[in-house]
């Protein structure tokens, strides 16, 4: 029998979740496999990906913005991430981000005004966030914005007054 190349690619798919028994593990073992093996991105159908608490995360890889179906990111508890990928913006079906305290996390990438379908952006206590994007003003089904303990911010976008 010949596996396509898709096949093999389900298959690592589940041997990776498959050998991660603990719940921190196989978030990090999907994002491993994600920046390993960036075409898996269009074999990954969830709605929900969940990286909370994942403190050793640095940075995400630019294949995220191929999770085209993700609904829901959550980042939340992230302390050594630094940065966002542009191809964030490439989440058409996000609905809700969470990035909440993300202490390190100085800026956001301008390609969040992209998501069209964002409603709820979490940003709480990202304490080293110091400016917003001015495209989040392009954001017009946000229902919630939380700025909560974002001590180094200070002033919003005006296109926000858009909204």
């Amino acid at each position: 029998m010949v596996r396509t190349r898709a096949q093999a690619a389900k298959e690592k798919v589940i041997v990776f979740l498959q050998t991660a028994h603990h719940a921190r593990r196989k978030k990090l073992c999907v994002l491993e496999l994600l920046t390993a093996h960036p075409e898996l991105c269009v074999h990954l159908h969830d709605s929900t990906l969940d990286l909370a608490m994942c403190e050793n995360l640095t940075a995400l890889p630019d294949s995220l913005g191929q999770l085209t179906t993700l609904t829901a990111l959550n980042l939340r508890g992230c302390c050594g991430l630094t940065e966002l990928p542009e191809s964030l913006g490439q989440l058409s079906a996000l609905i809700t981000l969470d990035i909440s305290v993300c202490a390190l996390l100085a800026t956001l990438p301008g390609s969040l005004g992209q998501l069209s379908a964002l409603e709820t952006l979490r940003l709480e206590a990202c304490h080293n966030l110091s400016k917003l994007p001015e495209s989040l003003g392009q954001l017009s089904t946000l229902k919630t914005l939380d700025l909560g303990y974002c001590d180094a911010l200070t002033g919003l976008p005006e296109s926000l007054g858009q909204l």
